[in-house]
């Protein structure tokens, strides 16, 4: 029960992540939303292998690809229902 809980705030907190760093490319730059979204999964990545990487430095932590693909997960469940959202709201305009 602990493994599911720590790996399920990880994914939220990832998710999160992602979403701060969406919201700061399209407001700061004439990115496309595809792109925005994509290179936020892409920086949401990097930090969850730097951040595995640097666990190894700690005594009694170990640095695990299954924690960054977990991570990403998170950021990638909250990409797609930005994006399901988002043409759901499309298709109500139309």
């Amino acid at each position: 029960m602990d493994f599911i809980f720590k790996k399920t705030v990880h994914m939220i907190e990832y998710g999160i992540l992602w979403g701060l760093s969406f919201r700061a490319m399209k407001k700061t730059s004439k990115i496309s939303f595809k792109h925005a979204g994509w290179l936020a999964i892409a920086i949401v990545v990097l930090y969850a292998m730097s951040d595995e990487w640097h666990q190894t430095f700690t005594p009694s932590r170990e640095g695990t690809i299954r924690d960054v693909i977990i991570d990403t997960l998170g950021a990638s469940i909250i990409f797609g229902m930005v994006v399901l959202m988002r043409k759901k709201l499309t298709f109500k305009q139309k």
